[in-house]
């Protein structure tokens, strides 16, 4: 490496071997995606499809490969050139195809592993057979005996083969673990393929895997910079792919739901080619939108110092009070039954009640938030259980033969997509012109910004086209709906709970491009509101003065009080504001499944803050961001779906999550350190 900035010969056969590697990778990156689109290499279930439909997988596939093809050339081109910046784009793409091997190996691994387990627990199969039993053991003891040499006491007698030992031991780990990897994969092979719709384990996968993992491998611990580099060599690679990364991470809050979302997604793409389909990810987003909502006040809650364990019970009050209004009226005020909008607005209010009782009796008593939000979670179920008594359930249909509907004139939907297009304008010009002219004084400026310069300046541009074009997409969108409506001119009759929380379908065409949602895949509405609630308060929390008093009255309370901040009102806003979202959620449930019983959302409380824990939020205050929780509610539905469509006993939900909660608390709190 060092000859090769110095412009050596020496290092011009080395550069060059460099460089033909890459150049065979972007040949492998384009064939790849050459088969997918000519349908020769399926990815996922093909019976009955044509080779020119293409799935999720495919297309993110497809786009990997052509991106990773480009990565590859560049850095032929770099290493043919004999430039400074080819070491550090060697390391990454180094490490990129690495990572790529080691997925393709894991997309046989896991299937296989996941596979065995079932059949030694009986789902479908029995123990294996002895002589596999016998290699498997064959496989253990050579790990064992490898961990034994890795983890030897320091001793000065070992001084001398300590570097031996570690590589031999590191050596005997991998061949038992291949070993018993090995008779795994072959006694699953007897038996039938469908065993819980788990992906059967190509085997055919495990070569090239094993290949593009060794050559990556090899080519980044190579392009290491010794003990003796020179300056010029260090700054070369002083930005190491793995020191980036841990960099970026130690930056955000939520750094173990990051890592935590990527594996469990991976891993569960990997076992069963139904995860990562329209259908699992509308079960996953549908699930757990509501709780979505209402973890984002729990984070900025726990932001603040405070939790709230009555959100729970604060749900099913204020679904109660939703559908009460509605089919009853207001109790004893003999107001009749009482329009969607009215009994909607009447139920918040409800909620902002219940939220206020919490933060006064907080700042008031000075009672933990613990104590104060426990209490409350009892005496507001109590509400329920007494109103709704019997067992009963409060349904719609029991007072009304059909859901409320309304008929809305075209010219408020013209008015409406008017509003959102004049809207989406102001956006594009306030935001638009700015990414442009960000993308180019990058491009001017490339020469300066390292040797990552040029590439960034491309990443600007295809974002800010990216943008550009998916304004242009909904403002397109948008222009048709009002040419339509202003054509037909008639009324039209919606569902009240379709607009709240109905299911809705995508059939857009724009440009060639046809984007449209599968027939089984249950998008809800409420799946947008809490895409819009997301970004709303992340916007709120991370750049506006409340915001930045959240953080102030978490992190220190008395210093806030120093600062001036309002501590008691912080709290109490954020309890109302806790409460409110809480009420939003409960009636899109209601709307979801217009009934209500007297134990509705029970056990919500326990899993929105272990949404938020996961996330990044401390019970300490001061540290959490709306996206970790966002992250962490993912995390919860992906397992929730996952674990479903792998087969394994829903009952072990409940201790997956703990166990998820547990390492992610423990990545979190290593990220912290390293920013210390």
């Amino acid at each position: 490496m060092q000859a090769f900035l110095d412009g050596k010969r020496d290092s011009t056969r080395t550069a060059q071997l460099f460089a033909f590697v890459m150049l065979a990778l972007a040949a492998v990156g384009i064939l790849v995606a050459e088969q997918i689109i000519t349908g020769w290499l399926p990815l996922g279930e093909r019976a009955n499809i044509l080779r020119s439909d293409k799935n999720l997988i495919e297309w993110a596939a497809i786009i990997v490969s052509v991106i990773y093809a480009i990565a590859c050339l560049r850095t032929a081109w770099g290493l043919w050139q004999q430039q400074a910046a080819a070491i550090s784009w060697t390391r990454w793409m180094s490490l990129l195809t690495a990572i790529i091997g080691f997925m393709l190996i894991a997309s046989v691994l896991i299937p296989a592993v996941v596979k065995f387990f079932l059949l030694v627990a009986e789902v479908n199969g029995g123990d294996p057979p002895p002589e596999t039993t016998a290699q498997m053991n064959l496989g253990v003891l050579v790990a064992i005996v490898g961990c034994v040499l890795l983890l030897l006491p320091r001793n000065r007698r070992f001084d001398h083969y300590k570097r031996t030992l570690q590589l031999s031991g590191l050596v005997l780990l991998g061949l038992g673990v291949g070993w018993m990897l090995v008779q795994i994969i072959q006694w699953v092979e007897l038996f039938p393929l469908d065993v819980a719709n788990i992906r059967h384990p190509e085997l055919w996968r495990l070569l090239p895997g094993i290949a593009l993992f060794t050559v990556g491998l090899i080519i980044y611990l190579l392009t290491r910079p010794n003990v003796e580099a020179s300056d010029d060599l260090r700054r070369a690679v002083s930005m190491s792919p793995t020191k980036t990364i841990s960099l970026q991470l130690a930056k955000s809050p939520s750094a173990g739901a990051i890592i935590g979302f990527i594996a469990i997604f991976f891993g569960f793409t990997m076992t069963t080619d139904l995860f990562f389909t329209q259908s699992s990810i509308a079960s996953i987003l549908t699930n757990v939108s509501s709780r979505g909502i209402i973890a984002i006040g729990i984070t900025i809650l726990m932001i603040s110092g405070e939790f709230d364990l009555s959100v729970g019970s604060i749900l099913g009050v204020v679904a109660m009070t939703f559908m009460t209004f509605m089919t009853e009226g207001i109790p004893g005020m003999n107001t009749g039954p009482l329009d969607v909008i009215p009994a909607a607005a009447l139920a918040m209010f409800v909620a902002f009640v219940l939220g206020l009782i919490n933060g006064l009796i907080l700042i008031t008593t000075g009672i933990p938030s613990f104590i104060v939000t426990l209490g409350t979670l009892l005496a507001y179920r109590a509400i329920t259980l007494v109103v709704i008594a019997g067992g009963r359930i409060l349904r719609y249909r029991d007072y009304f033969s059909e859901f409320p509907t309304v008929d809305i004139s075209p010219w408020v939907l013209i008015l409406l997509a008017l509003i959102a297009m004049a809207v989406t304008l102001f956006l594009a010009w306030r935001s638009l012109p700015n990414l442009w002219r960000r993308a180019a004084q990058v491009w001017q400026m490339r020469q300066d910004n390292g040797y990552f310069g040029t590439t960034t300046a491309i990443y600007r541009a295809i974002f800010a086209f990216l943008a550009t074009a998916a304004t242009a997409i909904f403002a397109f969108w948008l222009l048709q709906i009002i040419i339509y409506y202003l054509s037909e001119g008639q009324f039209v009759q919606a569902g009240w709970f379709d607009l709240i929380n109905g299911r809705w379908d995508l059939n857009v065409h724009f440009l060639g491009l046809h984007i449209v949602t599968e027939s089984a895949a249950n998008f809800r509405m409420a799946i947008i509101w809490w895409l819009i609630f997301v970004f709303v308060f992340n916007v709120i929390l991370m750049r506006t003065p409340y915001g930045n008093s959240v953080f102030a009255v978490g992190g220190n309370e008395a210093a806030a009080r120093a600062q001036g901040i309002n501590v008691a009102r912080i709290k109490v806003q954020n309890f109302v504001l806790t409460a409110m979202l809480t009420g939003i959620a409960a009636i899109y449930e209601t709307a979801r499944n217009p009934g209500v019983d007297p134990l509705k959302g029970q056990g919500w409380e326990l899993e929105v803050i272990a949404m938020t824990v996961i996330g990044g939020a401390l019970l300490s205050g001061g540290y959490g961001s709306v996206f970790g929780s966002f992250l962490g509610a993912l995390i919860f539905g992906m397992l929730q779906t996952g674990l479903v469509l792998v087969g394994i006993d829903s009952r072990l939900f409940q201790g997956t999550v703990g166990v998820i909660i547990i390492v992610a608390v423990v990545l979190n709190t290593t990220v912290r350190g390293r920013q210390k």
